[in-house]
């Protein structure tokens, strides 16, 4: 479990890489930086995360990255400037790589993007999203 947690110019700020891991974040700020990759990122075959209250900003790719059988459940998200690389593979801010990955969306959730970044999508991916409404 993570609560509370302020992290500055981390390449990434989680990486979940046990495999069947499962756990909670809560109130968590995190800023990339000059050579940021991810923010949090769900690596390790079936791993399940919950997070909540979450800020991730300035990340070189995706703000979200899940793969390898993996479920994030999300809720009150701000996701502020990723695809940070300016070249044309645009990196969604949540990404669901693989067929199996899922990603639950619970609101409220905001994305944004300033006018210098190479605009890209919010959600993405070949795999699930289900977004509450």
């Amino acid at each position: 479990m993570i609560t509370n947690a302020d992290l500055d110019f981390c390449r990434t700020a989680i990486e979940v890489s046990g495999q069947d891991t499962t756990g909670q974040i809560v109130n968590l700020n995190a800023l990339g930086g000059e050579e940021s990759i991810v923010g949090i990122a769900l690596t390790a075959p079936s791993a399940r995360v919950q997070a909540t209250n979450i800020r991730l900003t300035h990340f070189s790719t995706n703000a979200i990255r899940v793969n390898n059988y993996c479920a994030v459940h999300l809720s009150n998200i701000w996701i502020q400037d990723w695809n940070l690389t300016q070249k044309e593979l645009r990196f969604p801010g949540i990404e669901a790589v693989d067929a199996q990955s899922q990603v639950f969306l619970g609101l409220p959730f905001y994305f944004e993007q300033g006018t210098d970044i190479l605009q890209a999508p919010h959600t993405g991916g070949n795999g699930s999203f289900q977004i509450d409404s």
